[in-house]
């Protein structure tokens, strides 16, 4: 192909005698040599031989020459041959794809802990499948294991997995083959549900998603946190901040205790500008936008993605000084990178860090000033 498209002399020479030694000693292109030898002679009779002429740098225009259409022409239909010699080949694989395709794979059973596998073979892939290999992993592992979970040496379809856990994405690679080589890959991932805790109060039966109860706990002792303020800025500021922005009380969640004289679970409070969460037989719990944004700012920092002092400068900035604008941008980012928190702490030391030095020089500032005068 690229001495077909050459167009000066001596890299025409220099490309055709590359080709020529690289198909001279191989036993499957002996077509293909012929033609390239057929070119070479049809040049050299012309230009002389082919290194010389490309050592010499000959610059002239291959289409000037007296054999150049030929010879250009003899490229094209060496690069013809070696395409049709490939056709089978790529003939061959489409169909292992589409028989690939062919096998449906979706899942029943799901707890918190296992899993079934259902495989739905079509009539095709039936005749060709001899077994398939199997690999799964967490979301936060990056590869699969080395050695495959489970092979099966015959059409298996159903397959069960056990010992995982709750509340977390899996990913599963299914490789099938046959006698002579492997078929396809199929990756497919789930999330398992997560685990569920009864109580009972009287006559009434309430289901509560153990996980939602640690989320409200964390929103209720962080917001605490945003009370600390150590940058130095003046009363005024603080208070006009404050009116600015009015922070609404916490909510508090009853759960209703086991005990004979309670009939009913109690009602939760309700606070404007809150996030719904419901909880079969107890009613609604509410938590508010900033309450849930703190409580993840505080997992970031548990999870050692931000620094102590980035979390408290962040957090007395966003209580006290952030617009409401801003606010909703952090909301943004927090739902968008809910799942990926590395990106998420990133993102907001990225877009924020300057905004609260500033803020801070800026205070600084204020007070010096008012001390000197």
């Amino acid at each position: 192909m690229t001495a077909k498209e050459a167009r000066r002399v001596d890299v025409l020479c220099l490309r055709i005698s590359l080709s020529h030694k690289i198909l001279e000693k191989t036993e499957k292109y002996k077509g293909l040599l012929k033609v390239v030898e057929l070119a070479a002679e049809m040049l050299k009779n012309e230009v002389g031989p082919l290194a010389q002429a490309s050592e010499k740098m000959d610059r002239r225009i291959v289409n000037r020459l007296s054999c150049g259409t030929a010879v250009q022409n003899l490229c094209g239909s060496a690069v013809g041959t070696f395409d049709s010699m490939f056709q089978n080949q790529f003939s061959s694989h489409t169909k292992k794809e589409e028989t690939l395709m062919s096998c449906r794979i979706h899942f029943e059973e799901q707890s918190p802990s296992k899993i079934t596998i259902v495989f739905e073979y079509d009539d095709c892939m039936l005749k060709e499948l001899m077994g398939f290999k199997l690999w799964y992993r967490k979301s936060t592992t990056n590869k699969y294991p080395d050695e495959a979970t489970f092979i099966a040496l015959s059409p298996v379809k159903k397959f069960k997995l056990d010992g995982l856990d709750p509340l977390t994405q899996y990913f599963c690679k299914v490789s099938f083959f046959n006698k002579a080589a492997t078929l396809g890959v199929q990756e497919v991932n789930w999330v398992t549900p997560a685990v569920q805790t009864s109580y009972k109060s009287g006559s009434d039966n309430a289901t509560i998603d153990s996980t939602l109860m640690h989320a409200e706990s964390m929103s209720s002792t962080d917001h605490k946190l945003t009370t600390y303020d150590p940058k130095p800025c003046s009363l005024n500021d603080i208070e006009s901040q404050a009116n600015a922005f009015p922070i609404s009380p916490l909510p508090k969640m009853h759960i209703p205790l086991p005990s004979p004289l309670s009939s009913a679970p109690a009602t939760p409070c309700q606070t404007n500008g809150s996030k719904e969460v419901q909880l079969s037989g107890i009613g609604q719990v509410k938590v508010s936008d900033y309450e849930y944004s703190v409580g993840i700012i505080k997992k970031l920092e548990h999870e050692g993605l931000i620094e102590t002092d980035f979390r408290v400068k962040f957090l007395t900035w966003f209580s006290l000084k952030a617009t409401t604008q801003e606010r909703k941008v952090v909301r943004v980012f927090i739902d968008t990178f809910v799942d990926d928190h590395s990106s998420l702490a990133g993102q907001l030391m990225d877009t924020f860090m300057d905004e609260i030095c500033w803020e801070q020089k800026v205070d600084l500032h204020a007070i010096y000033s008012k001390f000197w005068h």
